[in-house]
Order: structure tokens, then C-alpha cells, then sequence
């Protein structure tokens, strides 16, 4: 297979990238990556793809016996081995997916259910809701299977607890769409996790079935509560409380937005989630603890052999104390390959290693591949171990502390390297100040860690002296103070930049060409890099000619308010009737992804706009001539006669917004089902869009 790619022309500019295939880890892992896109976007049946891997399973064999003692590794094992891991990858997401199932709850809904829940996992609350996920294991008599969203309000003092069964009577709801253009997309993200339905408990429409039982996720769960509860006898302050939750027992769910929104915009969110810088510090940490063990040995089991598997098992207890999410099992598979690696009496390689993770990882957990986090640390992972040492090759230190600040340097612009195109496509910002960010950051970090391990272990039982709380509580917020410090540099941080998928991949087609000629430069590669570049301007102004071109009529979902906005081009007006508007956050993602150059805000709206839209408000004046009203818009529940406004601007379409009450809304809309003309309500629809 390899040897097929390498006579395509194309690939031999970008050979550094391609050449990993005929390393077996990359090639099956490659393989598998293709099988899970395939599966994911063309679903076929588990039946047919059975049916695939038994005559693909038939033919390798069959080929290896008849031409084993004649030809030595002929090229079309590797094309059968690479089709034979693509139908794997098929078949591990198909398997994967509990909807896929007859036992799946899905299938036994009725219009009134009796469900027995079991809580899995606590999730990121929101303003009104503590928000958990739950295995729903009974619909009414069936046994079943498949996974909810449960919604608890805040206020209750009863909150639910990992391992336990709840019985109740509940509707089970649709997870909402976004309202607006470009919001982040809940019910997407969680469809992904195989979750479509919510429901919501009160106090009054639950009782607990079965209280906890046994298992490794409840005995994680009592002791970060213990934990927890200890910690806060000890008068920390809100923002280090949630701190160390979230860097030391892996739940942010007591992060302030404001506190997030501060690392983000300083390049620091990484240190929010448990991830592989987390788990690479803890397991320099525990190499070092645990070297003297080196120099024993036990029978005939060497001492680093004992080393390296102490190692590996105190990273996944650390791991299921921070509650496997899918940052910590990645980082933990990652380095727990790292581990095993130094144990192999043959030259190990790093990137080799992390191959072999991401092949276990998605071989058992194929909705990773579309996790932004996978994406970003892999990336970032991959672009330390290439570009790091070309970084070290041009320029190393010889003073010891100048060699470690410009270590912590290029790693940190290696990983931006990789993860800087993915970056900007998903967040649509960029921090100039990252590297400060990390100066600061990382060395802290160690002592963070090293000295939040010793805290839990006191806290735990319940033995921390005040002095030592204070002293970390004090370290933390000093950490803040920086973060907060560096997100305030506005004029240091990017914002709202729009990056298209074609952008993405012009930008690591560059990245490749850039590598490729720094090991070795001349003309040749200079032109592929000239033509790369070339390529990525005329993506950038084919998007621009293209978003030039565009007009169109905004409607947005905003309750009890009106919003409107009107855009022509790379110029979006906008309209409203909010006190406190500034940069509404419906407008900020909008532009970010449209990609709207600038943007002009009123603080009023007015009856007639040019576009042929007719906005009739609470004073109900809508007896306007010589309008060709194609479009009208009620807005604070109008006392109007609907049929007289039907009949004299005769629109091609009512739209409600969400300031109008809902008893009007239906009224409307029956009305207007009547007279057969379209009716749109921005509550049921979300915003109305007309190009």
C-alpha cells in the first residue's frame, strides 16, 4: 500500500508524513481511522460488513498459503491487511453503538414510562440545572440499555449520586437544537455520545430504587466527595476551590465561565482538563519516586520491569480518581504506551507509542476520532516529537536554566505548531501571549501537582493543617491573579477570526511542505512550499468573493426580546431592543462564523426595512402602502386582527419571534394555516434566515 502511494507524484512532497505508513502501528491505525469516517458518514449494516471481514479473512489466508514460499512480503498483503482494519474500524463503531440495538430504551417508549436510572456521571451544570448522565437499565418491564441526560434543578438539596438507581415516572424530551446560527450544538455533541433524549427530576417525581453498590467508579466517586467535602471545611475561596478540583480530581464543574473564559483567552485552558500535560508531569513524577526500585530484582523479575508497572498502575488509580473522562483515559493510554515501550529490549519510538495508543483508543472508543480534545492533544503530541528537537538542533543553551525556560519555550510552540489551524477552526481566536502563559505555567504546574497529591492524601483524612491549606490555596490564587492578569492584554488576543475546513488543510499542507524543508533545503521544496501558499490565497479569496455575495434576513431566537439583523456581504446591521446589548454573544458567534467583517449595532428597530420586510410591534400598525411586504415580522404580541393583516400585505411568510407571548403564537399560526400562508415561529424553529 505504501508502495503504491509513494508513485503517486503528489505524495512525494509531503514523503515525511506518508513514509510513517510502512510502519505497521501507523498503517493499522491509519486503516482503522478510515474504517471509523466510513462507518460514521456511510452506515452499513453489521450483516453486510460481517459478511466483508469473513471473505476478506478467507482471501488473506487463502493468498498466504499459496504464495508464502514464493514471494517475500508481495504488495497485495498490505492492500488486503489495509482493507481488512477498514471494515475493522466499520465494525467497531457499529458495535459500538447502543442504538444500533433492539435492547435500546428507544424502542420501548411510550407515551407515559416507568424508568429505572442508574447515575454514570456528573456533567457541567448549567445556570438553573445540575446535569448528570444515566444509563437507563428498565423502561417499564423491558430490560434496556442506552444512556440520558438528566436534568436536576439547583435549588433542590438533593443531589444525585454516581452508582445509585433512581425509579421514576418521566417524559422523556428531545435534546433542544441550537436557536441561532452558529451556537455550539448540544444535541450534536451529545448524539456523538450516543445520548438523544433528556429528562428532568424534581424532589417530588423520583425515589432512589437501589442505594450505591460495588464497583470501581462508585468507590472514585465516594472519595472524591470525601475529598471534596474536606477541602471545603477549610475556607477555601470559591475560584481555588474549583481549581483544584479540576486539576487534581478532574471535575470542572465548579469552574466559574468567567474563570475559563480568563485561561482561554490566555492560551491556558489546557490546564483546566486532566490531560497529557497533567498525566506527563505525574508520570516523570513517579519515575522518579520509583527509581530506586531499578536496582532490585525479585527472582527473575527485573527491578524496572516492577518500576515501570507500578508506574503504569498508580496513573490509571489516578485516572479513575479523576473519573475516566475521555481527556485522562487518552493521556493515560498515551503514556501507559510510553511506559510499556521502555520495557521492550528493542529501540523504542515515541511517535511509534503514541500510534499504538490512538489504535487502542479508537479500536475501543471510536467516537474519540471527534473529540476536539483527541484531535488537539494528539496533534500537539505529534508536532513536539518532530518539531521540538529541530527547535533544540538550531539553538540549546548551555546554562542550565536558560536551557530548561527555552525547553519549556520550544515545546510550547511545537505543540502550536501542530494544533494552531485546528485552533482557529474551532475556537476562532488566538493568543499571542501563549508562550508567557507557559513560561509561568508549566514549572508551576509541577509544584501544583506534586503538592496537590500530598494535600488530597491529607484531606482525605481529614488531618490538613490549616498552614498547608493556606499555603496552596495561596499558590493557586496567585496562578489566577497571572491567568487573569495576561487574558486582560486584549490587545494581545485575536478574536473572531473565521477559518474554513479547506484552510485547515492548506495550513498542514504547509506545515508538512516547512518540515520537509528544514531537514533538507533546496529549490524544489522551497516551490512546493511556494505553491502551498499560493493554493491557501486562493482559497482565502475565493471565501472572500464568495462571503462578498451574500445578503440576507436575520430573525433571532431571543426571549422576550427582538433581534434583527441584515447583512449585506462582509457588513451585517444590527437592530434590537436589549438594554444591556455591547457585543451580544448571538452576534459574536455569527461573525465568527461567517466570517462578517464589521458589524453596525442599533438600539431600535424600525417598522419597514428595504429587504421587503414589514415589522409590526406592540403599537400593531401594519397598514403601510405601496410595500411589497414578502416578509412580516410580530414582535411584543401585537393586538392586531391577523386575517386584515393577511389580506392587505398578502407576505409570503409571518414570522414570530421569541418577544411575543406563546398563547399568540398558536393563535397566529392557525390563522395562518387557513389563509395557506407559511407561518415561522423563531420559539419552535430557531432564528429565521432569508438569502
Amino acid at each position: 500500500m505504501f508502495y503504491l502511494l509513494r508513485k503517486i507524484h503528489f505524495f512525494l512532497y509531503f514523503y515525511p508524513a506518508m513514509k510513517l505508513l510502512k510502519y505497521i502501528p501507523v498503517f493499522l491505525t491509519f486503516s482503522l481511522v478510515i474504517g471509523i469516517l466510513l462507518e460514521t458518514y456511510f452506515s452499513v449494516k453489521i450483516t453486510i460488513l460481517s459478511i466483508f471481514l469473513a471473505i476478506n479473512f478467507l482471501l488473506f489466508f487463502t493468498i498466504h498459503y499459496i504464495t508464502n514460499k514464493q514471494l517475500k512480503n508481495p504488495w497485495y498483503y498490505s492492500v488486503m491487511v489495509f482493507f481488512m482494519f477498514v471494515i475493522i474500524g466499520m465494525f467497531s463503531v457499529n458495535i459500538q453503538n447502543t442504538l444500533n440495538y433492539k435492547q435500546h430504551y428507544n424502542n420501548y417508549l411510550e407515551k407515559e414510562n416507568t424508568v429505572l436510572l442508574k447515575i454514570t456521571k456528573t456533567l457541567k451544570s448549567t445556570k438553573y440545572y445540575d446535569r448528570y448522565q444515566a444509563e437507563v437499565i428498565q423502561i417499564n418491564d423491558k430490560k434496556t440499555i442506552g444512556k440520558v441526560l438528566v436534568n436536576k434543578k439547583k435549588d433542590s438539596l438533593n443531589k444525585l449520586k454516581i452508582g445509585t438507581i433512581y425509579y421514576t415516572k418521566n417524559l422523556f424530551k428531545k435534546i433542544n437544537k441550537p436557536k441561532n446560527p452558529y451556537q455550539f450544538n448540544y444535541r450534536k455533541y451529545l448524539k456523538k455520545k450516543q445520548i438523544i433524549h433528556q429528562i428532568t427530576l424534581t424532589d417530588k417525581n423520583y425515589i432512589i430504587s437501589k442505594s450505591n453498590a460495588f464497583s470501581i467508579s462508585i468507590i472514585a466517586s465516594n472519595i472524591r466527595s470525601r475529598i471534596q467535602k474536606n477541602l471545603k471545611q477549610k475556607n477555601f475561596t470559591k475560584n481555588a476551590f474549583g481549581i483544584i478540583n479540576a486539576l487534581l480530581l478532574g471535575q470542572r464543574q465548579d469552574v466559574s465561565k468567567e474563570l475559563i473564559q480568563d485561561y482561554q483567552n490566555a492560551g491556558a485552558m489546557h490546564i483546566l482538563a486532566v490531560s497529557g500535560l497533567h498525566i506527563g508531569i505525574i508520570y516523570g513524577i513517579l519515575l522518579v519516586l520509583f527509581s530506586p526500585i531499578k536496582r532490585l530484582n525479585f527472582n527473575s523479575i527485573k527491578g524496572k520491569t516492577i518500576q515501570i508497572l507500578l508506574v503504569v498502575l498508580f496513573l490509571w488509580s489516578y485516572a479513575i480518581l479523576a473519573g475516566l473522562s475521555a481527556s485522562v483515559v487518552r493521556a493515560t493510554t498515551m503514556f501507559t504506551a510510553i511506559a510499556l515501550g521502555l520495557l521492550s529490549k528493542r529501540k523504542t519510538n515515541t511517535l511509534h507509542n503514541l500510534f499504538i495508543s490512538m489504535f487502542v483508543l479508537l479500536l475501543f472508543h471510536s467516537n474519540f476520532l471527534f473529540d476536539v480534545g483527541f484531535q488537539l492533544s494528539y496533534l500537539a503530541v505529534f508536532s513536539i516529537v518532530y518539531w521540538q528537537p529541530k527547535f533544540n538542533a538550531w539553538y540549546l543553551p548551555k546554562n542550565k536554566i536558560f536551557r530548561f525556560f527555552w525547553q519549556i519555550c520550544t515545546v510550547s510552540f511545537a505543540a502550536q505548531i501542530g494544533i494552531l489551524p485546528l485552533s482557529l477552526f474551532y475556537f476562532h481566536q488566538f493568543p499571542l501571549l501563549f508562550f508567557v502563559s507557559s513560561l509561568v505555567i508549566i514549572p508551576v504546574l509541577g509544584i501544583v501537582l506534586g503538592f496537590g497529591f500530598l494535600v488530597l492524601f491529607l484531606a482525605y483524612f481529614n488531618i490538613l493543617p490549616n498552614f498547608i491549606a493556606s499555603i496552596y490555596s495561596e499558590i493557586i490564587e496567585k496562578m489566577n491573579v497571572f491567568i487573569q492578569f495576561i487574558a486582560k492584554q486584549e490587545q494581545f488576543l485575536i478574536k473572531n477570526i473565521f477559518f474554513s475546513v479547506f484552510l485547515v488543510f492548506g495550513f498542514y499542507f504547509l506545515i508538512i511542505a516547512i518540515y520537509r524543508f528544514s531537514e533538507k533545503q533546496n529549490f524544489k521544496k522551497l516551490q512546493t512550499i511556494l505553491i502551498v501558499i499560493l493554493g491557501i490565497q486562493l482559497i482565502y479569496f475565493y471565501e472572500k468573493y464568495q462571503r462578498k455575495n451574500i445578503k440576507e434576513i436575520l430573525i433571532f431566537n431571543q426571549l422576550k426580546h427582538s433581534v434583527i439583523g441584515i447583512r449585506e456581504g462582509d457588513f451585517l446591521a444590527v437592530y434590537h431592543n436589549i438594554s444591556d446589548f455591547s457585543k451580544h454573544s448571538i452576534i459574536d458567534t455569527y461573525q465568527k462564523g461567517t466570517g462578517v467583517s464589521t458589524i453596525k449595532i442599533y438600539d431600535s428597530i424600525p417598522n419597514i426595512f428595504k429587504n421587503n420586510l414589514l415589522v409590526v410591534d406592540s403599537l400593531g400598525v401594519f397598514n403601510v402602502k405601496n410595500l411589497d411586504s414578502k416578509i412580516v415580522l410580530l414582535r411584543n404580541s401585537p393586538k392586531i386582527n391577523v386575517d386584515r393583516l393577511l389580506e392587505s400585505q398578502k407576505p409570503k411568510i409571518l414570522v414570530a419571534d421569541a418577544s411575543n407571548f406563546k398563547s399568540y403564537v398558536l393563535y397566529w399560526k392557525k390563522k395562518c394555516a387557513k389563509k395557506n400562508v407559511h407561518f415561522y415561529s423563531t420559539y419552535k424553529n430557531g432564528a429565521y434566515r432569508k438569502k
